[in-house]
């Protein structure tokens, strides 16, 4: 007699989806134009290197795949590198109407245009990064552009409070290199505006000529609190319009604040946000109000004792300067006794 137990059939979860196959094509129908989503899905199954770019082989299977009539002359003129990003293959697509346009329609008569980079922007980069030991730094920055979407009319709502955001932030933003014993430099900070990083942090302590800026208690080198405001200055909004925030972790005395507060003023002017309403606000201003705008995020109020020492820091050094005006205007005038 037979102990053998007749076999179960197997068990088929009917649930479960079968694996995308990217060489299998998806079902198009001719009449609908295709859109960008279209194309990320065919995009993201042949980035087998996960790296968000493919190839031009892949590409050719990703457009038959979407019955799409891209002849080999394009392609080649596409490919002029091995590989190629999303957002190239969505422009090339588009500027040949091959799927259906993302841009925003044109702007109303009247209203302002929002321009990209120009060239002589990037010979400024050019000249900035043009030391030896820098030569890399330029194509480092210019290809940061290749990835950074610089539309100026986001897909999603920018109408809501500051805080129903996540935002691009930096950390220890000056730093060239480690935490302990790299130097202190403009340069990561203009990377990190360049990239889109709408927060930048700055460690300021008391320097013998004013603020400086370095990672405290360490042997990194230090850099001057003006140098790195002027910079963000200049590179605050070339990536977008949306506000740039400031974080400042101040170990500076009375005076040094009294001379970090005239600089951001100085430099900044009507870019410097300002609460001017008399009410206390329920909820922070949204990124769409705040447009072209810098915050500065420091300690919300003065401990009693700082207060006095503020006064007396703003009286020096407004005595000061008006010293120095005075030296200019009457250079060979001696100082009485």
């Amino acid at each position: 007699m037979s102990t053998n137990k007749a076999e179960k059939p197997p068990t088929v979860d009917l649930n479960k989806k079968p694996a995308a196959d990217p060489n299998k094509k998806p079902t198009v129908d001719p009449n609908k134009k295709l859109t960008a989503d279209d194309v990320r899905v065919q995009f993201d199954l042949l980035d087998r290197d996960k790296d968000g770019m493919i190839t031009g082989t892949q590409f050719t299977l990703m457009y038959r795949n979407l019955q799409l009539k891209v002849t080999p002359t394009e392609r080649n003129k596409l490919f002029t590198t091995p590989k190629k990003t999303f957002d190239q293959i969505i422009e090339f697509l588009e500027s040949g109407h091959y799927i259906e346009s993302t841009k925003p329609e044109q702007p109303v008569e009247g209203t302002p245009k929002v321009e990209e980079p120009k060239a002589s922007f990037f010979a400024q980069l050019k000249e900035k990064f043009s030391r030896p030991a820098e030569k890399d730094e330029y194509e480092k920055v210019v290809k940061m552009f290749e990835h950074v979407k610089l539309k100026q009319n986001p897909l999603q709502d920018m109408t809501k409070p500051l805080s129903h955001y996540f935002i691009s932030s930096g950390h220890n933003s000056y730093l060239t290199g480690n935490q302990l014993t790299s130097k202190s430099s403009t340069k990561p900070i203009v990377e990190a505006l360049l990239a889109g990083c709408r927060v930048i942090e700055l460690d300021c302590w008391n320097g013998k000529k004013g603020p400086k800026i370095l990672h405290g208690r360490t042997m990194t080198k230090p850099i001057d609190f003006e140098k790195c405001i002027e910079e963000i200055k200049k590179y605050a909004f070339q990536t977008t319009d949306y506000p740039l925030i400031i974080t400042i972790e101040n170990h500076c005395n009375a005076r040094n604040k009294v001379l970090m507060a005239k600089l951001l003023h100085q430099h900044f002017g009507a870019s410097l946000y300002r609460d001017t309403s008399t009410k206390k606000q329920e909820a922070y201003p949204s990124p769409e109000s705040l447009k072209k705008k810098i915050l500065i995020r420091d300690k919300d109020k003065l401990e009693e004792e700082d207060v006095a020492a503020v006064e007396e820091a703003k009286k020096e050094i407004e005595a000061k300067q008006l010293q120095t005006q005075r030296k200019k205007r009457f250079p060979k005038e001696k100082e009485k006794e």
